[in-house]
């Protein structure tokens, strides 16, 4: 396990830029600032209004994508 890893493993924070803003995210890195700009992919899907559709998401990595279209399609209608 890489040091930087270890010392991280247990702090949580919340995600403040990209698809996975406000989300909670716990280990790693990411609670460094971000100094790059968003990149097309993550605008484009920022932008899209997402509300009350369907969305698959086929594949994945850590999960990031698939929280963030939770999150924009909001509440599933029980029929």
């Amino acid at each position: 396990m890489p040091l930087l890893h270890f010392c991280f493993k247990n702090i949580t924070y919340t995600v403040r830029n990209g698809l996975a803003k406000g989300l909670k995210r716990r280990g790693g890195l990411g609670f460094v600032p971000q100094v790059s700009p968003l990149m097309q992919e993550e605008k484009f899907l920022i932008n899209l209004n997402l509300a009350n559709q369907t969305v698959y998401d086929i594949g994945g990595y850590i999960g990031v994508t698939t929280l963030f279209f939770s999150k924009a399609v909001g509440k599933v209608r029980k029929y």
